[in-house]
């Protein structure tokens, strides 16, 4: 019986994904003469930390510049985004009211930095009071490993198997899986296909229903 539902953040709760990262990445590559192409990247850097998703992409396009340079790059352009840009996802409101017996808790990649920022904008806490958990509350390894999400239902006293992961990454759905917990994929940032290992697959909050929810 799933007691806990565990949030990832970016693309789930908080519509980012394109606003921030997509407009910061393109904008970013701009200064490099580089044209992103996202559809080739984006699905790599979703779930990733800060650092882990900027490696990936001084990798793949071969950035003249050190990497330091680049990192701090990246970084200004996202803080802009986050400071302009920043949202509930449509329909997480109206679903968070349905949860009212199960246990809540927030459990993601972003860095604590730009999650400060998101916290001045948006109300989470008034959703999840103290249970929103990054990755370096976590021990600092990312997702795909499940660190992150089985620390989370310790938080909330709760048995991996009787938690539910909501994730819009596969390396978020990887590490649910890894933590033993069931997991729905929302087709917010990837396609279905890139989402297989979810134990069911959703376009939209709306969609879920309360079977998926047992």
């Amino acid at each position: 019986m799933t007691k806990a539902i565990i949030f990832d953040l970016d693309g789930v709760i908080i519509d980012t994904e394109r606003t921030v990262w997509l407009t910061s990445s393109i904008n970013l590559l701009a200064l490099y003469n580089k044209t992103h192409e996202a559809e080739k990247v984006e699905h790599m850097l979703y779930g990733s930390k800060f650092e882990d998703g900027t490696r990936i992409m001084y990798g793949y396009y071969d950035i003249s510049d050190s990497f330091e340079n680049f990192l701090d790059k990246r970084r200004k352009f996202v803080y802009k985004g986050f400071a302009e840009n920043v949202d509930f996802m449509e329909g997480f409101e109206d679903f968070f009211k349905r949860l009212t017996k199960n246990k809540k808790a927030i459990a993601t990649s972003m860095d604590t930095q730009f999650l400060q920022l998101t916290l001045q904008h948006l109300l989470l806490k008034s959703f999840f009071g103290s249970h929103i958990y990054t990755i370096a509350d976590s021990g600092g390894r990312g997702k795909p490993h499940p660190d992150i999400f089985l620390y989370a239902a310790d938080k909330l006293g709760q048995d991996p198997a009787d938690c539910i992961v909501i994730e819009d990454a596969p390396k978020g759905i990887a590490a649910a899986k890894s933590a033993g917990m069931k997991a729905i994929g929302i087709t917010k940032s990837v396609s279905a296909d890139k989402l297989v290992q979810a134990d069911c697959v959703v376009d939209s909050f709306e969609e879920i229903s309360d079977e998926m929810l047992l």
